[in-house]
């Protein structure tokens, strides 16, 4: 193999080995957050094994783009037993403040 196709791999591996992901998510409390699933279009009511898994961040906020402003994305991680463990707070987006003409 070419060296260049040997970094390929590397490279590829190594993106297959992290752990991390991304989640969107919206919290209405902290004992109820919605967690969404891209393939059934649907929110998983505190289940984070429910949700999709982004591997990308750049394509996770591609899509909670799409959504209201509630949403934002969690970083969780994959562990070695397949459970899911959530690695950041949730952060609510911040909202453009408008100011008061006059």
């Amino acid at each position: 193999m070419t060296p260049s196709q040997v970094r390929e791999i590397r490279a590829r591996v190594k993106d297959f080995d992290d752990p991390v992901r991304f989640v969107i998510a919206s919290q209405f409390s902290r004992k109820f957050v919605l967690y969404y699933n891209v393939s059934s279009d649907t929110y998983a009511m505190n289940d984070i094994s429910a949700a999709t898994l982004f591997k990308r961040r750049r394509a996770a906020e591609a899509i909670r783009k799409l959504f209201g402003p509630n949403d934002c994305l969690l970083e969780v991680r994959v562990m070695k037993n397949s459970s899911v463990k959530r690695v950041g707070r949730y952060r609510k987006p911040l909202l453009k403040r408008r100011r008061k003409k006059g």
